[in-house]
């Protein structure tokens, strides 16, 4: 279970799956906010943040989880996954430092709605996000086997779980 006093808490999942949403929530509650996503250079507007990702960049989980400790609270770590054997690796690293994977559910089709509307619908960063599905799909079992996440569906039915409800299920709380 996942409490105030846990160091690092990574969100996980498919592209526009609702990660980068629920962190930055989490962010305004306290928790210290790091995105390893590439696309997210606006988001590191601290040092630490910047050298974190330079960390991961480089694969030295050693030195992310060095920096992640030196954050002003509880870390919640936003991740896209790409899931290649460096980013297995970092995942193993993190998990063996303490890091607490949740792995945002959210079926393909809804994720590729979300993501076509962010991206204006360009032809290429549709490409990417197809190959980013195909890759997670196939790396699939590895990827559980590396994060042992806490597996988390986004959705109620047809509508998107809300921020209060999707922190009581991550958190446990009643």
């Amino acid at each position: 279970m996942v409490t105030a006093n846990t160091d690092i808490l990574v969100i996980a999942g498919i592209p526009a799956s609702g990660k980068s949403t629920f962190a930055r929530k989490l962010q305004k509650e306290g928790f210290y906010y790091i995105s390893l996503n590439g696309e997210d250079d606006a988001a590191r507007t601290e040092q630490l943040q910047r050298d974190a990702y330079l960390a991961y960049r480089r694969g030295d989980t050693e030195r992310l989880l060095e920096l992640l400790s030196q954050s002003p609270g509880p870390v919640v770590v936003e991740y896209g996954f790409p899931p290649d054997e460096g980013n297995l690796q970092v995942v193993r690293g993190l998990r063996g430092g303490g890091a607490r994977f949740v792995w945002f559910e959210c079926p393909n089709d809804v994720a590729r709605g979300r993501y076509r509307k962010r991206e204006r619908g360009r032809a290429a960063a549709m490409a990417a996000f197809d190959r980013q599905i195909a890759l997670i799909e196939e790396r699939r079992d590895q990827i559980t086997a590396a994060a042992n996440p806490q597996f988390v569906q986004v959705l109620r039915g047809k509508a998107p779980k809300g921020h209060d409800e999707l922190r009581r299920e991550i958190f446990n709380d009643p």
